[in-house]
Formats: C-alpha cells, sequence, structure tokens
C-alpha cells in the first residue's frame, strides 16, 4: 500500500512524483491519491452562490462573484479539453508563498490537482483503476471527475 494523501498538489513535477511511487509499489499493491481537486467546476459554483447570497469570499481562489464566473468556465473547459487529451498535460500554478491573504486553503499548490491527469498517467503504467471519486452522492457518480476531491484507488498489476 502506498497512500498520498494531500501531497501530490505540492509536488513541483508530478511525473516524477508519481514515477517514485510506481517505483517502490510491488505488484498487486494499491496506490491511494487524495487530493483536492483544482479542477473541479463545483468549487467555484458553490463560491458564486454563497457570496451571492452575502457569504464570504474564498481567499485566493475565488475573492468576488465574477472571479468565481471566470474561475468555474476555466474548469469546465479544462477539465472537458483533457478529457480528449491521450496522454495527461499536468498542469501548474504559480503558489502563495506570501500567505498575506491566507494561510492554508492550498494557496501554496504548484500542481492544479485533478483526476484526469492522474487516471490518464497511471492506466497505461500497468495500472489498474479501482475507484475514482468517492461517490458519496449521486453528482459525484455520475460525474467522478468533477467531485471536490481527487480520490483515486488502483492496483498495479
Amino acid at each position: 500500500l502506498f497512500a498520498s494523501y494531500l501531497v501530490v498538489e505540492f509536488l513541483p513535477d508530478v511525473e516524477r512524483g508519481l514515477l517514485e511511487m510506481i517505483r517502490v509499489l510491488r505488484k498487486g499493491g494499491i496506490l491511494v491519491i487524495v487530493a483536492p481537486n483544482q479542477l473541479s467546476p463545483v468549487w467555484p459554483f458553490r463560491d458564486f452562490f454563497r457570496m451571492l447570497f452575502g457569504g464570504p469570499p474564498r481567499p485566493v481562489w475565488c475573492e468576488s462573484p465574477r472571479a468565481a464566473l471566470t474561475v468555474l468556465w476555466r474548469n469546465l473547459s479544462l477539465s472537458v479539453q483533457k478529457m480528449f487529451e491521450r496522454e495527461p498535460q499536468f498542469l501548474y500554478r504559480e503558489p502563495d508563498l506570501t500567505c498575506q491573504k491566507v494561510v492554508g486553503r492550498d494557496s501554496d499548490a504548484v500542481y492544479v490537482a485533478n483526476p484526469i491527469d492522474l487516471v490518464r498517467f497511471l492506466k497505461p503504467r500497468g495500472f489498474r483503476i479501482l475507484r475514482i471519486g468517492s461517490g458519496s452522492n449521486g453528482f459525484e457518480r455520475c460525474f467522478p471527475f468533477w467531485s471536490v476531491a481527487v480520490e483515486i484507488v488502483a492496483q498495479k498489476i
């Protein structure tokens, strides 16, 4: 068993990190990856409606209703584009290391974590995907790639 819990989004070279996970895992071993899905359209959708009804913004990610709609469109278009790509295209972002706006909330993440890239990377390297997303509600069962969290369980075959 190799578990990566809230780690991959901080890797400056995701491919190298995943290759190391694969290297140390035995045949038949289980790989579990959990991270926030930073391409999920659910986050900005929630942010938009929370702010529309007077709730607070989410610092760093969606600081206004307009920003939430922009991120929603970006996340939808990028995730749909990724679904048609043959190879994973790991997206990176400039982390906020100043901690002036907020501490935590993955403001210091460098990789835009998403299950599409990770599944596309693991399958051709000898992994059977056992689960994507938690499947804890109807939305996640229908659209596991748009879940708010990356939750992948894969077996090395």
